[in-house]
């Protein structure tokens, strides 16, 4: 089974807001699962490629 991060943790990861997260869900950037009690939680390997996305970018940005 896949490793499944808090908002918080995605947040901390990304250096971002955990709004900003919840914006990147309405525009279909990231997809989280949600817990029964209604809570956000991402998949790890979803996190890493955004990371991964994140720092091609800004390798780009800085050429």
């Amino acid at each position: 089974m896949e490793n499944l991060l808090t908002s918080h943790q995605v947040a901390k990861l990304l250096n971002v807001w955990p709004h900003t997260l919840r914006r990147w869900e309405k525009e279909g950037k990231l997809k989280p699962l949600r817990t029964p009690g209604g809570h956000r939680r991402y998949n790890e390997s979803q996190v890493m490629a955004l990371i991964g996305e994140q720092e091609v970018a800004a390798c780009e940005n800085n050429s």
